[in-house]
């Protein structure tokens, strides 16, 4: 019983801390290494978009951005956000996915 009500604090704890934390996620299509201009689908959890003042063209939640993936991980980690992980899937193709997933606390 004690292991059992100790697991339930650990699951509320965890629930409630990962709560607080913001995500984002980013998907980026086809193969933009070294283009200044990438499309993607990007969404978010925290109440304001993550990067202010950077100009994202299209609509909620697909985007094309005027600058390097590179440099747009580069601002995210200025305002404070960390990339946790990424996948890719067909790298260097046409129609390749390269995802990232972001997270603030």
């Amino acid at each position: 019983m004690k292991k059992l009500i100790l697991l339930f604090i650990a699951f509320v704890t965890l629930s409630n801390y990962s709560y607080s934390q913001g995500y984002a996620d980013l998907r980026v299509y086809g193969f933009n290494r070294t283009s200044n201009q990438f499309n993607a689908r990007f969404e978010w959890t925290s109440s304001e978009a993550p990067i202010q003042g950077i100009r994202m063209r299209g609509k909620d939640p697909n985007f094309s951005f005027n600058m390097t993936v590179v440099e747009f991980i580069k601002q995210m980690h200025l305002q404070g956000w960390e990339v946790q992980c990424f996948s890719a899937s067909g790298s260097g193709k046409p129609n390749s996915v390269t995802q990232y997933l972001f997270r603030k606390e």
